[in-house]
């Protein structure tokens, strides 16, 4: 098969599991109304609520898909719908009717994050015993509301707290370390959104985009109990030996909230979680299937690795070349070609100050290892890598393909990949050898899909 019509297969496996992804699909699939009762129906559980013990209902939300999501439950549920609050990043925002809009920063938090918390905390404070909330979380939650923690002993600052985030990001911290960090450094995460909603009846439907699903991770978990302590925050800034780096400010919290003189985030069982239902509608391991499917459809062998991608990149990149390339060299004895499927979010540790992402970062390494194979090898690969909300990084690109086009190319123009992996630069290496991945934002974000197509 030829190289472009490979590509484009592979885009339209990557384009299927993303449409399924999307908010009007998931919600449309586990959300209905009937006999004034509000149904909702996922894998986990099935539950339903009469709409007429409520005064009112409220929509709230946060993270990139919550605008999206915010449309589809106005067109859902109509007049039910009595108002409403999200906050969304600028980039996935979408006009709605009835349900206000804030916006916050992402990937890292500034002053409009702030802004976006104070806003969804005064409004949570107004719902009361008879008020149902829908409330819609969506990665990049943890980044949009930035609710830095302040006590009567304690202030810490929008820059300290962005600080030993990026710190934290660029040493390759995975996000379940982040967010244990970032939940004690804040008064909205680790459940403390939660406790603010109390006593009002709260339904959080969940699109994730943690690697295992725990809902207590995902946009660091403002609704879900906190198993993470002041201990386990403070021993992963250590892990990474970040104590010197730290503000004083941070490492004051830590040391009183390690005495105890700072209450701990709230764990199961606290009386805030009785009326709390965490329902997760879309995860990476339900796209993978989507494109699973699709691939099967066009005619491929499939082979799903899981979704578990979550380690140094240059290492799950490498491993990932290695069984695509055992399975390629078996793809002579084989007439039906093999789609190669997995999912996750590797980790980026930054050492260069060049431009890219997770997707890209890894179809760079896997392309390195690729370039050194065999030419009959290297003619049967095409390597898709996506970023499913359709931004890698601070970039325009998803993703990339690395395939024998990609290798021609750069070697047309005397490209080395080793140096563009020393600066992170895999965007520009891909930009220049036509290679780049361009999807647009989606509206969605269930991690990354990492996509081989051979024969």
């Amino acid at each position: 098969m030829e190289p472009q019509k490979r590509r484009e297969q592979a885009v339209a496996i990557i384009e299927a599991a993303v449409q399924h992804a999307k908010p009007s699909n998931l919600i449309q699939q586990c959300l209905y109304v009937q006999n004034g009762k509000l149904c909702v129906s996922t894998e986990q559980l099935t539950k339903n609520f009469d709409l007429s013990r409520y005064q009112r209902l409220l929509v709230t939300g946060f993270g990139k898909a919550s605008a999206t999501s915010a449309s589809v439950i106005e067109s859902l549920l109509g007049d039910y719908v009595s108002g409403g609050l999200i906050a969304v990043n600028k980039p996935n925002a979408v006009p709605l009717k009835k349900i206000q809009s804030v916006y916050g920063s992402h990937p890292i938090p500034d002053l409009s994050s702030i802004n976006a918390s104070k806003a969804l905390l005064n409004f949570a404070r107004q719902c009361t015993e008879d008020t149902l909330v829908i409330n819609l979380i969506s990665g990049g939650g943890s980044s949009i509301l930035c609710a830095p923690y302040t006590d009567a002993m304690h202030h810490i600052t929008l820059e300290e707290k962005a600080y030993i985030t990026k710190k934290l990001l660029s040493c390759g911290a995975s996000i379940k370390e982040i967010n244990a960090v970032r939940k004690h450094l804040s008064m909205i995460k680790g459940g403390n959104l939660a406790k603010v909603f109390y006593p009002a009846e709260v339904l959080s439907l969940i699109i994730s985009d943690v690697i295992g699903d725990d809902i207590s991770t995902i946009a660091s978990g403002p609704t879900a109990p906190d198993p993470t302590t002041w201990v386990d925050a403070f021993g992963i800034l250590q892990k990474y030996e970040l104590i010197p780096e730290t503000p004083q400010s941070i490492i004051r919290l830590f040391h009183h909230g390690l005495r105890n003189l700072v209450p701990d985030t709230p764990k199961e069982g606290d009386i805030i979680f009785s009326k709390n239902t965490n329902l997760i509608i879309g995860s990476n391991r339900l796209a993978c299937t989507y494109a699973i499917e699709t691939a099967k459809l066009l005619g491929y062998r499939t082979l799903y690795l899981g979704s578990r991608i979550a380690g140094d990149v240059h290492k799950e990149a490498r491993a990932f070349w290695r069984i695509v390339l055992q399975y390629a060299k078996q793809a002579a004895h084989s007439s039906q070609p093999i789609c190669i499927i997995a999912g996750g979010e590797p980790t980026v540790e930054v050492a260069g100050t060049g431009k890219g992402g997770r997707a890209q970062e890894f179809a760079l390494t896997f392309l390195n290892e690729m370039a050194s194979a065999p030419n009959e090898i290297i003619s049967k690969i095409t390597l898709l890598t996506a970023a499913t909300d359709g931004i890698d990084g601070i970039t325009d690109a998803a993703g990339a393909f690395a395939d024998s086009r990609t290798i021609e190319s750069m070697k047309q123009i005397g490209l080395e990949p080793v140096q563009f992996i020393k600066h992170n630069d895999s965007y520009s290496f891909f930009k220049n050898c036509n290679s780049i991945y361009v999807s647009g934002a989606t509206g969605t974000n269930v991690n990354d899909i990492y996509l081989a197509l051979i024969g």
